[in-house]
């Protein structure tokens, strides 16, 4: 799993946080750290966790990218302003689902688990 968030203290505390229920987390702090980390791996069958805003390229247009470039990777938004047309937009741009924030950890992780089984499934 990789969580991609421009805050550097959003990203640690939620890769500590899904680390201690049992998930390997990598982090990056840019939409272009994420596509870069994901070159570096072979973009085998991974699940990503993205902000919504982030400057450079937001949450959603990684999420577009990651659809064309990497078919077997499973986006999960999220975003702290969250309203239908954001929710909206991350489906069209291909996400999984969209979270609002703030998010309970069981909800996240519940999330996520089931986003993985989809990467297995495929």
């Amino acid at each position: 799993m990789l969580v991609v968030d421009d805050d550097q203290d959003s990203r640690d505390l939620l890769g500590t946080l899904l680390q201690k229920r049992g998930f390997t987390v990598g982090t990056a702090g840019s939409g272009t750290e994420c596509l870069q980390a994901l070159d570096g791996q072979g973009a085998e069958a991974v699940v990503v966790l993205t902000d919504v805003e982030m400057p450079g390229m937001t949450g959603l247009e990684l999420c577009g990218l990651l659809r064309e470039r990497y078919p077997n990777v499973i986006a999960v938004v999220m975003s702290g302003r969250a309203t239908d047309a954001v929710a909206a937009q991350a489906k069209e741009s291909g996400a999984f689902t969209f979270l609002p924030k703030p998010i309970g950890i069981n909800v996240l992780e519940r999330v996520l688990r089931e986003a993985m089984g989809t990467v297995h499934a495929a």
